[in-house]
């Protein structure tokens, strides 16, 4: 083949590859930027996924020791000071015997995830161990790059006439709408001058 007709040869097979599109090379370049992205996403989400388990580990072990001001570090900062003396007020009478996580799941969004957890206690003079299922949400922090819990809810327990003593903790934000709900339940409402443990009924 003479000179001109390996030149023209060359001018086809680029002609040809242009309009078919992107090179191998370029497809195996854009396949790798696909598998980096999507790997350093991966990374990303299991990162906020250790680090929320680490969070709500804190949080239970804190509140199992009963050490009320770090675990109220795990909670928004406007819901701090009511955590604390809530349990203040429950005094050295009140003591948590067991708190057993049951689910950790992180939302699609990477920001909200959620924790079921089985909180068992009792309350002096009365050593009748009570149960409550404790739904809490959680929220990540851009700004301090961690979690908190946004909200915690409770599980209406039949067999107890009124709501659990655990403070912060209820089927609602709403205090007189959980208390509507726990009376739609058969539920009877606590009353802000009454005692937590009166009138209950023991867990199995």
């Amino acid at each position: 083949m003479d000179v001109e007709a390996k030149e023209a040869n060359k001018v086809m097979m680029y002609t040809t590859t242009t309009r078919r599109g992107p090179s191998l090379g370029m497809l195996i370049g854009l396949l790798a930027l696909v598998a980096l992205t999507s790997a350093c996403a991966g990374n990303a989400k299991n990162r906020k996924m250790s680090d929320l388990n680490t969070s709500v580990r804190g949080y239970h072990t804190a509140l199992r020791l009963g050490r009320y001001y770090e675990a109220s570090r795990y909670l928004a900062p406007a819901e701090q000071q009511e955590f604390i003396g809530g349990y203040e007020e429950l005094g050295e009478d009140f003591e948590i015997v067991e708190i057993e996580p049951k689910v950790v799941s992180l939302g699609q969004d990477g920001a909200t995830a959620w924790s079921e957890t089985e909180i068992r206690w009792f309350r002096l003079p009365d050593m009748t161990v009570h149960k409550d299922e404790i739904r809490a949400t959680w929220k990540f922090s851009e700004d301090s790059n961690s979690w908190y819990i946004e909200d915690r809810s409770i599980k209406p327990n039949k067999k107890r006439k009124k709501r659990s003593p655990l403070p912060g903790v209820y089927a609602s934000r709403d205090k007189k709408e959980d208390e509507e709900k726990a009376a739609a339940e058969g539920l009877k409402p606590e009353s802000d001058d009454s005692d937590p443990e009166n009138d209950e009924q023991p867990d199995e």
